[in-house]
């Protein structure tokens, strides 16, 4: 019918414009100084799909949501808002199947936890990660890390004291 003609128009007007403005994110965080900005475009993209989007239901949606929260996580490490970073990343992990996607999410999640000071989460994303992509370098870099108590002890002391007690059993 027309009515639902106008109605696809006007979904695929949304996907369109939530496309350009994670776009004009990636081209804030490719600079490297403009993480904040990119940060804004990022949330535009996802204001844009979770308030006027159909909830996720369609793959395209799905994969932009996903695309944007990982982005945006991507920003958050480099801004040094770890928790932020985790929360894009979960969003990411419960978006899409696995892929290399869920790869970055895992490898951006586990280096939020480090700079928390949870050694254990960070090292449970990396192997996650590695096994749905074995070859993949920084994952690799980030997990054979963890075979170094030194390592673990300065990861462990940047976490706050409930969870350096919860883990400091595992050393």
């Amino acid at each position: 019918s027309e009515e639902e003609e106008e109605e696809e128009d006007l979904k695929e007007d949304l996907y369109v414009r939530a496309e350009r403005y994670k776009a004009k994110g990636n081209a804030c965080f490719k600079k490297g100084s403009e993480d904040r900005k990119a940060i804004s475009w990022y949330s535009k993209a996802l204001d844009l799909l979770l308030l006027e989007g159909d909830g996720a239901t369609g793959d395209l949606e799905r994969s932009l949501l996903a695309a944007s929260y990982c982005n945006r996580a991507a920003c958050f490490l480099r801004c040094g808002e770890w928790s932020a970073a985790v929360t894009d990343s979960d969003e990411v992990l419960r978006l899409c199947p696995p892929s290399s996607l869920t790869v970055k999410a895992l490898f951006r999640r586990g280096k939020a936890h480090e700079a928390l000071g949870d050694a254990d989460a960070a090292r449970r994303d990396f192997e996650s990660a590695l096994m749905l992509e074995p070859q993949n370098k920084l994952a690799t870099e980030a997990h054979d890390n963890y075979k170094s108590v030194l390592h673990r002890l300065v990861v462990l002391s940047r976490g706050a004291p409930e969870v350096r007690a919860r883990q400091r059993k595992g050393l």
